[in-house]
């Protein structure tokens, strides 16, 4: 087993995605090597050594069924970090964003076709309200309105 999961390292994307396919019964919905590798390891793995034991099964299932997930909530602030999609239709009509800019919080909220700061102007995309409450020129609107953060360089 493990020198087949070495030798699965050694495989291209294209033969990952047949092997993956072989073991799934299914395309993969990505075509990521490391991502399309570790599948692939899991599964032959599960095969070998047996899965999850009926009663970690059972519990997981019981863990699932008492999550809430709200969906779609209209009206939902986000603040922090949290990684959300940015086009308009993804992040929901009425959710509002809120960032602190030169000592003043600015909402941003989301319309079903674009962007409305707190002032009523409205934007067309993340970028243009971010770049109309700071003046600057060359600017990131997913970064500044911290729905995502910049890669570390390694």
């Amino acid at each position: 087993m493990a020198e087949e999961i070495v030798e699965l390292r050694k495989l291209s994307v294209d033969a990952l995605v047949e092997r993956y396919t072989e073991l799934y019964g299914a395309r993969p919905r990505r075509r990521l090597k490391a991502w399309l590798w570790r599948r692939c390891a899991w599964r032959i793995q599960e095969a070998r050594l047996g899965g999850l034991s009926k009663l970690a099964k059972a519990r997981l299932e019981q863990l699932i069924a008492e999550i809430q997930i709200p969906l779609d909530e209209p009206g939902m602030t986000v603040t922090g970090r949290r990684r959300i999609p940015c086009r308009p239709r993804e992040l929901g009509a009425g959710t509002i964003l809120v960032r602190h800019y030169d000592g003043r919080e600015r909402r941003l909220r989301i319309l079903a076709d674009g962007f409305e700061l707190d002032d009523g102007s409205i934007h067309r995309s993340l970028t243009a309200a971010a770049r109309s409450i700071t003046g600057q020129p060359a600017l990131n609107g997913r970064l500044w309105w911290r729905l995502t953060s910049r890669r570390k360089q390694s």
